[in-house]
């Protein structure tokens, strides 16, 4: 597991299943963790305000934002972020299907790696 102590994470789709373990995980391992979930139509609205959140919590020089969710929403957010300045990163996981003895799906989803997002500001 990584260190993020002193780190701060913004997680939208936190209300979902892999998202919300990755909130989970992200403030287990020390970090400030924001986690955002989309209701509603207006997103671009709702980009702005998390922007602002994440502005009170920190700045561009002290901190990367991970960043994942819902498309629409993901691209306004990453898109706001990115033209204020922070570094904003993706992470990649591995998903593993099982069946049990009773044939039961279990789906598990493995961190991989993190990768930083090209520029759209």
């Amino acid at each position: 597991m990584f260190d993020f102590s002193g780190k701060v994470v913004v997680v939208t789709g936190a209300g979902g299943l892999i998202c919300g373990a990755m909130a989970r995980a992200f403030a287990q391992s020390g970090a400030k963790v924001a986690a955002l979930d989309l209701n509603g139509d207006a997103v671009k609205k709702l980009a702005d305000e998390y922007l602002l959140k994440v502005r009170e919590i920190t700045s561009p020089k002290n901190a990367t934002v991970h960043i994942m969710g819902e498309q629409t929403f993901l691209y306004s957010m990453l898109h706001r972020l990115q033209k204020a300045g922070y570094k904003c990163m993706a992470s990649t996981t591995k998903r593993i299907v099982k069946f049990d003895e009773e044939n039961r799906k279990i789906t598990t989803f493995n961190f991989e790696r993190f990768r930083e997002y090209e520029s759209f500001a």
